[in-house]
């Protein structure tokens, strides 16, 4: 009985013990559980002139301590050109800091407006790594394309359709002032399809110096002279085999080119010339064509084209003498062209877009110019 009075007495001081360590010892902590991190949205815009552009990182819960986000930026939209941020990217990384009870994280993106045609670009901010209470999640990357304000609702090509199954195709490309760089052309008719680029050249003033066809020996090359185009030569294989002399009025109109065609002696001979007429606003009116008479060996007038009735639009493909001098700033609503064989009057009708510009020009008449051409933009 002693025995097992003793018995219980020991186990009764262990438990006690072990009561009393229970109650001194601190408790553990609960085990961090990271939160995923995930973009909200898979891609974005903004046009260069808005300004900035906020994009934000959810956590799939409050964060339970602090931590940090790692965005990589990728793209061709450069860092420091088109483009910062807030917090500001280092080494092409951006850091976010993520504080205990935050339910997301954000950066914003600061556009660089400028004057100048650098085409629509794209920057990428991928989350590569995510430390502390954060872990990544699975929509780890965000595309915010940026709209280059000075390329939106630039021609971005315009497409012919004439008589006889024939159309033609033009896209183009700009350089940053905004002129044309490339023309892709495409020709068709019954008889098959012609395609090939035409290249255009600058000097440091924005002048033209030079057009090619690529692919190729033809070439234009174009010789200024106290600020005006003096002379256009046609090249091929090197060898000039044409050009055109200008001359101007007193208001810097083109009012007669003259066509010069070489002999294969070294000689150039005027084979045509034409004389033009303006409105009082410096739209054409009147384009004279002159051609030699080798029998009468005099020029006489071959024919007579007339531009009446303009209305106010802007023309995204103008009748030019040469590229970047338009003789065209509204739209004509009809013109005649006047020769031996007789008159051929054309009507004019346009179509324009909400937005103002020009979508489809439709000119009906003889089968020489009749046709509707319609008209792209950069969006």
């Amino acid at each position: 009985m002693k025995h097992a009075l003793a018995s219980v007495l020991l186990l009764s001081l262990f438990t006690a013990c072990e009561d009393n360590e229970s109650e001194n010892k601190p408790n553990k902590p609960d085990p961090l559980v990271p939160v995923a991190v995930d973009y909200a949205l898979a891609e974005g815009q903004i046009a260069e002139d808005k300004g900035s552009f906020p994009i934000t990182i959810n956590l799939s819960a409050a964060a339970e301590a602090s931590g940090v986000i790692e965005v990589t930026i990728s793209g061709d939209a450069v860092y420091g050109t088109h483009f910062t941020s807030t917090p500001a990217a280092v080494n092409g990384k951006i850091t976010l800091p993520v504080e205990e009870g935050d339910t997301e994280a954000q950066l914003s993106v600061v556009i660089i407006n400028n004057a100048k045609m650098n085409g629509h670009k794209a920057a990428t901010f991928s989350i590569t790594d995510a430390t502390g209470s954060v872990v990544k999640g699975e929509s780890l990357a965000f595309t915010l394309r940026v709209k280059d304000d000075e390329l939106m609702q630039k021609p971005q090509g315009m497409v012919k359709v004439g008589s006889f199954a024939s159309q033609v195709k033009n896209t183009y490309e700009y350089n940053e002032d905004g002129q044309i760089t490339k023309i892709h052309w495409e020709s068709k008719n019954p008889f098959g399809t012609t395609t090939g680029t035409d290249e255009y050249f600058y000097d440091g003033n924005g002048k033209i110096t030079k057009t090619i066809r690529l692919g190729t020996t033809q070439e234009t090359n174009y010789i200024w002279e106290n600020g005006l185009l003096a002379r256009q030569e046609r090249l091929q294989n090197g060898v000039v085999l044409t050009y055109h002399q200008y001359e101007y009025d007193a208001n810097g109109h083109v009012k007669k080119t003259a066509n010069f065609v070489g002999d294969g002696l070294g000689d150039f001979n005027v084979s045509s010339y034409t004389e033009y007429a303006y409105h009082d606003d410096g739209n054409v009116h009147v384009l004279t064509l002159y051609s030699y008479d080798p029998v009468d060996e005099e020029f006489v007038v071959s024919t007579v084209t007339t531009y009446d009735n303009y209305i106010e639009g802007k023309n995204p493909t103008p009748l030019e003498l040469f590229p970047g001098h338009s003789i065209q700033h509204k739209l004509p609503t009809n013109y005649s062209r006047t020769s031996a064989s007789g008159t051929q009057a054309y009507e004019v009708a346009y179509e324009f877009l909400e937005d103002g510009n020009l979508g489809r020009k439709t000119v009906t008449g003889a089968a020489a110019d009749s046709g509707v051409t319609t008209y792209t933009y950069f969006d």
